[in-house]
């Protein structure tokens, strides 16, 4: 290989190393149902994701108390938030409120509940 063959191959591979999707943290939910004793484990890369009712959102939940779309579940810089999105029943993470409170990080153990279902924290993978 040439210097500068090998000098391309150098800058390829610091660009790989130092880009934000080989080190990304993937957020793992166990979404359940209050109704009934299935569940489910989720799990999403970083990015923007919809939760609600509506067919159209990232994660569809079939409940009569879930707003079409209820909620959202991002990643900015390597952390994890849930917002509410103007909610009719409001999203509660560990008992609270957070309806109209802005973003809130997420971390292991959380419980968010929505309507008749919970989404569980289960905790964040490297990929």
């Amino acid at each position: 290989m040439s210097k500068k063959n090998a000098g391309r191959a150098n800058k390829q591979a610091k660009r790989i190393e130092e880009s934000p999707t080989t080190n990304m943290q993937i957020l793992v939910l166990i979404v359940r149902s209050m109704s009934g004793p299935t569940q489910q484990v989720v799990k999403f890369k970083p990015g923007d994701y919809t939760v609600g009712r509506d067919p159209t959102c990232d994660v569809v939940i079939l409940d009569p108390y879930v707003s079409r779309k209820h909620m959202r579940i991002f990643n900015r810089e390597g952390t994890w938030f849930v917002e509410d999105l103007g909610s009719r029943n409001g999203t509660f993470v560990n008992g609270e409120n957070i309806q109209g409170r802005g973003p809130v990080e997420l971390r292991a153990g959380m419980e968010i509940v929505l309507g008749f279902s919970v989404l569980v924290v289960k905790g964040f993978e490297q990929g």
